[in-house]
């Protein structure tokens, strides 16, 4: 019976792993703007009854440990990917002047913007194959869109913007955040 056999060995191994997990989470908080932020001017609490500070960066980390360390597939990762995009987009909407915005229904992920007495729809699509090959900007912008689009690309590589879709590029791999002008009031 060899030393690998050997039930200490085996939770000594495992141990290593989560240790390792657990630097490379806490060097991924602490190197963020976000966490400087925070420890030089305190947490603001915006009053929202979801507030989740740290919780992109926190999955995201996980969920790159979990490819990095064969527990997950690439195809999962852009399933959560999808999930912190449409947090992030959400949590944008929420804090614009001149919209009203209201998540319309949580199991299916969907939020609606009204706008000058217009509702639109909002979804995300993850796009199996690239929808758009180079950049696109349209002429006239509504200014929400372009106050989201501003504040989207200051973590996401934007190759599409339109008063329809705002799409995210991220290494060949896009996501598009959908604005479906709706008739009946949606909120």
């Amino acid at each position: 019976m060899g030393y690998e056999d050997n039930a200490g060995y085996v939770k000594m191994l495992k141990a290593k792993e989560d240790r390792k997990f657990m630097s490379m989470y806490y060097n991924a908080i602490i190197s963020t703007k976000r966490f400087s932020n925070a420890l030089t001017k305190g947490i603001v609490n915006s009053g929202k009854v979801r507030q989740q500070e740290y919780e992109d960066i926190i999955f995201g980390a996980w969920n790159d440990y979990l490819v990095e360390s064969g527990r997950a597939l690439p195809s999962e990762k852009v399933i959560a990917d999808k999930e912190g995009l449409r947090r992030e987009a959400f949590d944008i909407l929420s804090k614009l002047d001149g919209i009203e915005f209201n998540v319309i229904d949580p199991v299916k992920n969907v939020g609606a913007v009204k706008f000058e007495d217009v509702f639109y729809e909002v979804s995300l699509t993850k796009h199996k194959k690239p929808a758009v090959q180079e950049l696109e900007v349209a002429n006239k912008l509504n200014s929400y869109i372009e106050e989201f689009a501003e504040k989207l690309s200051e973590h996401h590589s934007l190759i599409r913007i339109k008063n329809n879709a705002v799409t995210v590029d991220d290494d060949g791999s896009q996501t598009t955040v959908n604005f479906t002008r709706k008739k009946t009031k949606l909120f």
